[in-house]
């Protein structure tokens, strides 16, 4: 791993780190997810945490990413949104409204020109895996495991596929040769 990446990685971490405290210290208990028919926990959970992981990724897209600007801004839209909800509860067609809208916004800009069919299919799917992450996201760290373990055999898989760069998060540029990390695709 480059030291610039690791250095970004570590910064990072701290970022994230340091927001979680943060955040448990001081929204831990207006948002408190208390157990119910529902639930997949048992004990009352803070649901605030989600915008530390938002803070340490927003970190790291600064140092390579600029062309992931609409969708970290969509990620920091529906953080908002998610936050709100935790602190007071919003119906559930606004939370679905607002993954639709971030799910075209996002399938238009990085997909675009594409077939509506399946342009309607990927944004149906983006909205669902929204809705099934926020899910898990209650179900004491499943989230997060997954999102270890989904990552991880991505990165498996294109160590494997002979994709070394890819694995550790870089992209070569195929016009200029140029090399930055974790880069939208051109």
């Amino acid at each position: 791993m480059p030291p610039m990446l690791g250095a970004v990685a570590v910064l990072s971490f701290v970022v994230a780190f340091v927001a979680l405290r943060v955040l448990l210290s001081r929204f831990a208990r207006i948002a408190l997810d208390q157990p119910n028919e529902r639930s997949l926990h048992e004990n009352p959970v803070p649901r605030t945490g989600g915008i530390a992981v938002l803070a340490g990724s927003a970190v790291s897209f600064a140092f390579g990413a600029a062309d992931l600007w609409l969708p970290l801004g969509l990620a920091l839209a529906l953080a908002v949104l998610s936050f709100v909800d935790d602190v007071h509860r919003l119906p559930t067609l606004v939370r679905l409204g607002a993954h639709l809208a971030a799910a075209v916004l996002l399938v238009w800009y990085v997909l675009s020109p594409i077939h509506p069919v399946e342009m309607v299919l990927l944004i149906l799917a983006v909205a669902w895996i929204t809705n099934l992450y926020n899910f898990m996201d209650g179900s004491d760290g499943l989230a997060g495991g997954m999102a270890a373990i989904g990552f991880a055999a991505y990165g498996v898989a294109a160590w494997w596929g002979g994709e070394l760069a890819f694995s550790a998060g870089a992209k070569t540029c195929g016009r200029c040769g140029s090399r930055s990390w974790y880069s939208a695709p051109s």
